[in-house]
């Protein structure tokens, strides 16, 4: 993310009509910026796994880890498992 970000700000300083467009795009940017934030969500579980694994990114720092539990928190709760396993 951060080397879209470098790219974004590279090109919009190329150009004034740029600028203003980022400016009056920036709520929307901060907006997406915080989807696409790993951190945000922690980390994504590992299906075809019999039991509850998450993923998360390597370099995660503490908000991330914290996030990844509550996912794993969710997916137990949710019985996810229970609900894609095949029934014969």
């Amino acid at each position: 993310m951060q080397g879209l970000k470098s790219l974004l700000t590279d090109e919009v300083g190329k150009s004034f009509m740029a600028k203003c467009g980022m400016v009056l795009m920036a709520p929307v940017v901060k907006k997406l910026w915080k989807r696409f934030n790993y951190e945000q969500y922690g980390g994504s579980p590992l299906l075809g796994v019999n039991g509850a694994v998450i993923k998360a990114h390597g370099r995660s720092k503490s908000p991330a880890i914290l996030s990844a539990v509550s996912v794993a928190r969710n997916f137990i709760h949710e019985n996810v498992n229970g609900l894609l396993e095949i029934k014969e």
